[in-house]
């Protein structure tokens, strides 16, 4: 590899030959603003790579043959790594991934850049942006390309994922996004938006768009009336919204389906002492 092709920085100011610096987009002026982020030494384990392309490209031709690693550690690399709450799915050093249930492995970095190989189709993709403006979309970019490469690849839950973000994503759009949400559950009824929905909300909030998230959490716990995580959001987006009663109420429902929620627990007696002072 040749020198000054990979260096290590979690410092968004520090200037890198051929460096793209990422963009975030400000909701309230409509304008991207160059990332200030600051992470530091702390951070090179998880962020702090900056690999120019051309690197980037030879490290995945390596890595697609046994260049770097013996077959038989390869397969054990895609094994899934035992968390201890048994719900995460996560190989060693790699997020696992399905699309249209062929499995692949990958990373990405700052929402903004992702890795994905298929080891079945003998197939890596590279995806490389420097913002976006509502939801990050490297996941989905990846999706389509690996479609547009191999059809058996078309995966139809993040086609319909897609089109759910992209409705609510349109301000006061609320009712048709709905609309929407709802057609595309009549026609695949088995596929579960319950992460999709909450991740939404809390993206809406982020963006100051705070009745619309409050009604994305809403929604979620409808579909979801046995979530305590679901409960637990609507009662977060309540809590900001300062209406304290229906926030109490929500918090107490997540509390009663997931009595180890000590979030829950937390916020109650959060809620109730603020009612106190009131009174």
């Amino acid at each position: 590899m040749q020198k000054n092709q990979v260096v290590y920085s979690s410092n968004a100011l520090e200037k890198i030959t051929n460096r793209i610096t990422k963009y975030n987009y400000n909701s309230e002026t409509k304008k991207y603003v160059k990332s200030t982020d600051v992470e530091g030494k702390k951070a090179y384990p998880g962020n702090g790579i900056a690999v120019t392309l051309p690197a980037f490209l030879k490290w995945s031709s390596h890595l697609s043959t046994t260049d770097f690693l013996h077959q038989k550690t390869k397969d054990i690399m895609w094994q899934p790594f035992e968390y201890g709450n048994e719900k995460d799915v996560f190989a060693y050093g790699w997020e696992i991934n399905k699309a249209n249930n062929i499995l692949s492995y990958g990373f990405s970095g700052g929402n903004v850049s992702a890795y994905r190989f298929f080891p079945q189709n003998n197939m890596a993709i590279i995806m490389l942006s420097n913002g976006y403006n509502f939801f990050p979309a490297q996941y989905h970019m990846v999706n389509h390309i690996a479609a547009i490469m191999d059809k058996n690849l078309t995966d139809s839950y993040s086609l319909a994922e897609e089109s759910i973000i992209a409705e609510f994503a349109k301000k006061n759009n609320i009712q048709n996004a709905e609309k929407n949400y709802f057609t595309i559950k009549s026609k695949n009824p088995k596929l579960d938006f319950e992460n999709t929905l909450n991740n939404l909300g809390y993206i809406l909030m982020r963006n100051s768009r705070m009745d619309e998230a409050i009604k994305v959490f809403k929604l979620n716990a409808v579909e979801h009336p046995q979530s305590g995580s679901a409960f637990d959001s609507l009662g977060e987006g309540y809590f900001l919204a300062k209406n304290y009663t229906l926030s109490l109420e929500n918090y107490k429902k997540s509390l009663e389906l997931d009595p180890q929620n000590t979030n829950a627990k937390n916020m109650i007696e959060k809620i109730n002492g603020i009612q106190v002072q009131r009174n």
